[in-house]
């Protein structure tokens, strides 16, 4: 635990921070790739998003919507957009709530091999939903227990970290609005 230092620096070696502390400390005890002076900043610990989509569009109304309408290259150019956007305000880490054709799974494998800027991002692939619930436009839909089970394992097998079930109020929300009580 650190705690508030007024006048610091960071130290980097290669794409670690080797050390914290006061510039003039700093200076005096440590070589490394690259010294950051943070003096006058705010450094804090990258963020952690907890739910994201990143192929899905988060400033149009009908984001949800407009992706099964566009071709597959496209809604992965949004979601690297995007998830270089999320790096770039500070998320190191990020955990998909869902996408749709198995998109974040072919985007964090991109991330990790370098190939497009992005946080570390756990893939979910498609969300887990019944048939019509919240989330069936960009999910996968299943009902009753060999029908999850055997959704799960395809996710699995296509490549996801976790496994995203919607199964509470947004599901309820989803039918009431449909007019389903």
């Amino acid at each position: 635990d650190v705690g508030m230092i007024e006048d610091g620096a960071l130290v980097i070696d290669g794409e670690r921070i080797d050390a914290v502390g006061r510039t003039a400390d700093i200076l005096a005890a440590h070589t490394a790739d690259r010294m950051i002076d943070a003096s006058g900043r705010v450094v804090c610990p990258g963020f952690v998003d907890c739910h994201s989509h990143y192929p899905i569009d988060p400033i149009v109304e009908d984001g949800f919507l407009i992706y099964r309408q566009e071709p597959l290259e496209r809604i992965i150019l949004r979601a690297a957009r995007s998830a270089a956007a999320a790096l770039r305000a500070g998320v190191t880490t990020s955990r998909s709530g869902g996408a749709p054709s198995n998109t974040d799974v072919i985007l964090r494998d991109a991330i990790a091999a370098g190939d497009v800027p992005g946080p570390r991002l756990l893939a979910a692939g498609p969300a887990l939903t019944i048939t019509g619930g919240h989330g069936w436009l960009f999910g996968r839909e299943a009902d009753g227990e060999l029908e999850l089970r055997r959704a799960v394992r395809i996710n699995v097998r296509d490549g996801a970290d976790h496994i995203k079930a919607v199964a509470s109020e947004a599901a309820m929300l989803t039918t009431s609005v449909a007019g389903v009580e």
